[in-house]
């Protein structure tokens, strides 16, 4: 069958090492692999969320194991309209799933392999898969694990050898304001986490007595815009202060890997650049490892074979890199 590129969706891979606390030496690929052993049911491998369930609809063994995770809500409802482009108005209705189904709202395939997770989102976000992994792991009964596990973001290490070798002589920060204020909000912690979120925060407190101004709107159309850079000039005056500047140097350096390790990888807006001593940029688009592909379609989401082909693709071309090691 030949396929058109309207057959295809566009998706991003991504890859994420786990870790977590404590002494149990396992990867977690065996752990995984032994959960699902213990727990073969769809039924055993799902788990409630305040948003919805979470379950792994399928997996596959093969070098690793493939996940294909499913999110959504029993029962619910879905909406329709009329197709008739001749009516003066078109009707919305909502329609019930049929008996013994429910309507995904989005799903994820990932591969894992040693501690190595990559995947690809569709309708569902990373932490979906993260929730999933950390509950099938307590399930196992790794309690200690559970309440560690993270997915760390590995950063494109040229980048970072740049700018450690380079310095960093300016940052420039431009995101929504709306945007920033959502980093916040959607945080568990009481305080806001990172420069933009933080910027967000502070305005919303100038306002916090004005009923019209006292929450930001999507409507707003407001960006932040923060230039944070080293005073040449002025270094070049206080030559005779040997420390002069260093912790300033130091102090951009740091911001520059806060802002790369808080980096949101689903954002297509390149919400910093970081200028290098030697004028180098470094956008914030290039920097979390990625990698785009185009993916048959299934529905409203994309081939599970498809997807995990790419995944395992993706793997292999990383390796090859020497990027898995570093």
């Amino acid at each position: 069958m030949d396929l058109k590129s309207s057959d295809y969706r566009n998706k991003k891979l991504y890859y994420r090492r786990a870790q977590w606390d404590g002494k149990v030496k396992r990867t977690l690929e065996s752990l995984i692999t032994e959960a699902h052993k213990s727990f073969p049911t769809v039924g055993e491998r799902t788990f409630i969320k305040s948003t919805g369930e979470v379950r792994c609809a399928s997996d596959k063994v093969d070098k690793g194991i493939y996940l294909h995770i499913a999110g959504y809500k029993p029962g619910e409802s879905t909406s329709t309209i009329d197709v008739d482009r001749g009516l003066s108005e078109s009707s919305v209705y909502t329609e019930t799933p049929p008996t013994g189904k429910d309507y995904l709202d989005g799903d994820i395939f990932a591969y894992v392999t040693g501690n190595h997770v990559l995947f690809c989102t569709s309708g569902l976000r990373e932490g979906n898969l993260r929730y999933y992994l950390q509950k099938i792991i307590g399930r196992l009964g790794h309690i200690e694990i559970e309440q560690s596990f993270s997915l760390m973001k590995v950063a494109n290490t040229d980048k970072i050898a740049m700018i450690q070798k380079e310095g960093v002589k300016e940052i420039k920060l431009n995101v929504s304001l709306y945007e920033a204020s959502l980093v916040h909000a959607n945080k568990k912690a009481n305080e806001p986490s990172g420069i933009c979120a933080t910027v967000a925060n502070e305005l919303k407190a100038i306002f916090s007595n004005d009923p019209k101004l006292s929450q930001i709107s999507e409507l707003e159309n407001l960006n932040v815009g923060l230039s944070i850079s080293f005073d040449g000039a002025s270094a070049r005056k206080n030559t005779k202060k040997v420390d002069f500047g260093e912790n300033g140097k130091l102090r951009l350096l740091k911001t520059a890997e806060a802002l790369i390790r808080d980096c949101d990888p689903d954002s297509d807006e390149d919400e910093f650049v970081i200028i290098t001593n030697k004028q180098n940029e470094i956008r914030a688009s290039e920097i979390n490892i990625t990698s785009p592909v185009k993916i048959q379609k299934h529905g409203k989401s994309v081939s599970k074979i498809g997807a995990w082909e790419n995944l395992r693709a993706y793997y292999n071309g990383l390796k090859e890199l020497g990027s898995l090691s570093k």
